[in-house]
């Protein structure tokens, strides 16, 4: 009988996945991207109502064993109004031989982690390697997934400050740093207080179309600072302070010029450039510790179809998961 496997969110997280899992797979996909393997248009967007968003996110690999589809919702009005998360989706994995579902699973662990990744790929490769001082300005699920990270890849750092319009979600993040990763972090009063002097920021916070969003000034960027969102449009990142970044990088170029398209992306003039071409040797990265730099990926399928690969060997080999009938 054909069938397909069903992963939840909870079976997911219960595979053993490790932060250098998600940093070797993302890299891995933004170098075959680079090398011209990856088939991915621009993300289809649909707007049911108003600026909530469905995207439909495709990517093939040459040569590759899968391919797949993330479907991702995106309504911020979810959690006061109706009780839901912000985000909801699926991804759909085939076999790229014969085009037959093998897979569907939750998104938002993948979404989540794969997101995360990619900010630890720019802080690996991007960050000052004495960067001492680091900021988190968001203390969801995004913001602890990059805390995680930035533990990871920069376990030097030895100040690092949350913000959040939410106090006890700062709390609760706080508490988890100690419980989990037995790091100390302080909270911060305003987006100033965390910002001013941190020669890393990380923007975990959701990316609106809201020009009167915008929290940071360009004063508060420490000259030599990495700055890295994990939103298209960062929501404290925009304007005129994207004008105070050396370099500029981005996970995809032609994703990049459909956003300015639309709208986004406001303050950049220079042309940015690609993480893969940067992880290839194209492009020498950061060249001075005066460079202030900034990575802001929009997130692409191959992230996803990546760790989605990952997960699915890892659930056939430890025989987790739902088999569905087709």
């Amino acid at each position: 009988m054909e069938r397909l496997l069903y992963l939840s969110r909870e079976e997911i997280q219960g595979l053993g996945v490790g932060v250098e899992d998600y940093l070797a797979a993302v890299e891995e996909g933004l170098l075959l991207k680079e090398q011209g393997r990856v088939d991915m248009p621009p993300k289809t967007e649909i707007l049911p109502q108003g600026q909530d968003f469905l995207h439909a996110m495709p990517c093939a690999i040459q040569g590759g064993d899968y391919c797949g589809m993330k479907w991702i919702s995106g309504y911020y009005g979810n959690p006061s109004a109706n009780g839901l998360p912000a985000l909801m989706g699926l991804i759909l994995l085939n076999d790229a031989a014969t085009g037959a579902p093998v897979a569907v699973m939750d998104c938002m662990e993948i979404t989540k982690m794969r997101t995360a990744a990619v900010s630890g790929v720019a802080l690996r490769h991007l960050a000052n390697p004495d960067s001492k001082t680091a900021c988190v300005l968001g203390c969801g699920e995004q913001g602890e997934a990059n805390l995680e990270v930035l533990f990871h890849t920069l376990p030097e750092v030895e100040e690092v400050r949350l913000y959040n319009p939410s106090l006890p979600k700062a709390q609760a993040l706080q508490a988890k740093a100690q419980r989990a990763w037995g790091r100390e972090v302080s909270i911060a009063a305003g987006v100033r207080q965390a910002v001013e002097g941190c020669q890393v920021v990380l923007v975990a916070a959701p990316g609106r179309r809201d020009d009167s969003i915008r929290e940071i000034r360009a004063d508060w960027i420490l000259p030599g600072a990495t700055v890295v969102t994990v939103n298209n449009d960062s929501s404290f990142v925009r304007g005129e302070i994207r004008r105070c970044a050396d370099k500029v990088y981005v996970d995809d170029l032609e994703m990049y010029r459909w956003c300015r398209r639309e709208g986004l992306f406001d303050g950049i003039d220079q042309p940015p450039l690609e993480l893969g071409t940067m992880l290839a040797g194209r492009d020498p990265g950061r060249q001075s510790s005066q460079q202030t730099i900034f990575s802001m990926p929009i997130g692409i399928g191959v992230d996803d179809l990546m760790c989605a690969v990952l997960y699915y060997r890892r659930a056939l080999e430890q025989g987790r998961g739902t088999w569905l009938p087709l």
